[in-house]
C-alpha cells in the first residue's frame, strides 16, 4: 500500500485511491508541481485531466478509473473531485497572488489562447486587459475552483510566491524525497516575458484587486495560516 508519502506501506494489504485530490489553479505553479508528483509516485501513477478538456469530449471524471490513482492532479473544481474523496484523502492546492495571476492569465491568453483562436477566426480581435478582467469569467477564479474547500480543510496549500519553500515544507510533511532541481520554479521560464507587476499602471492594478474580492479574502486567509504554520 502508498501513503500520503508515495511509499508502500506493508501494514496494509490494500489501497484505497485517491490518497491524493490535487485542484491545479491556473496560473499558479501547477504544472511545476505535477513535476514533482511524477518525480515522487511515477508518471504511471498521476491522473491528470483538465475540466474544459472533459467538457469538449462531453464526459466527466465518472468515465475515468479515478479510484486506480494515487493522485488526481488537473484543473478541476472542488465540485467535481468531492466524489471521489475517501476517508483518508487530502486536499492540496497552490495559490498566488490575484492581482499577478490574472496578469500571467491574461498574457497566457495573448500568447497561446487567441493565437489558437485567431487561426480559426481570423478577424478575432484581440481583448485589452481592461476588456479582460471586466469578463465574468475571468473574476474570483481561484475561489470558483476551491468552491465549498475551506483553506483549513486542506491538508496543503502552498503559496507560488514561496514556491521552493513552501514544497520543502510539503516535503518534509509527506516524507518525499525529491531532487533538489524540484525546489525551484521551472516551468514555463519565459526571458521574454515582460514584468507585468510594474508594467501594469497602478489603477489597472488596483482594479483588478477590486473585481477578484474573493480571491483576494482568499490568498490573504492562506497567507495568515502559513504565517501560523498551519500547513507544517
Amino acid at each position: 500500500m502508498l501513503n500520503t508519502s508515495g511509499k508502500y506501506n506493508e501494514a496494509s494489504y490494500e489501497e484505497v485511491y485517491p490518497l491524493l485530490l490535487c485542484i491545479h489553479i491556473p496560473k499558479t505553479a501547477g504544472r511545476t508541481f505535477r513535476q514533482a508528483l511524477k518525480e515522487q509516485y511515477g508518471e504511471d501513477r498521476i491522473l491528470t485531466l483538465d475540466f474544459q478538456y472533459l467538457k469538449k469530449r462531453k464526459e466527466t471524471l465518472a468515465d475515468y478509473p479515478v479510484n486506480q490513482y494515487p493522485v488526481v492532479h488537473g484543473h478541476l473544481h472542488y465540485e467535481q473531485l468531492l466524489p471521489y474523496k475517501m476517508a483518508d484523502t487530502q486536499w492540496i492546492t497552490w495559490l498566488r497572488h490575484p492581482v499577478d495571476r490574472v496578469l500571467s492569465n491574461y498574457y497566457f491568453y495573448c500568447t497561446n489562447g487567441y493565437v489558437t483562436r485567431k487561426r480559426q477566426d481570423p478577424d478575432l480581435q484581440l481583448m485589452s486587459l481592461e476588456e479582460y478582467i471586466h469578463r465574468p469569467r475571468k473574476r474570483n477564479v481561484m475561489t470558483r475552483f476551491m468552491g465549498e474547500l475551506k483553506p483549513s480543510e486542506c491538508l496543503f496549500i502552498g503559496l507560488q510566491e514561496h514556491y521552493p519553500d513552501d514544497l520543502r515544507t510539503l516535503a518534509q510533511k509527506l516524507g518525499w524525497q525529491l531532487p533538489e532541481d524540484h525546489y525551484r520554479m521551472r516551468i514555463n521560464v519565459n526571458t521574454a516575458k515582460p514584468n507585468l507587476r510594474t508594467s501594469t499602471p497602478e489603477s489597472l492594478k488596483n482594479e483588478i484587486a477590486r473585481l477578484n474580492t474573493k480571491d483576494m479574502a482568499l490568498y490573504e486567509e492562506a497567507v495568515m495560516l502559513r504565517s501560523k504554520g498551519y500547513w507544517q
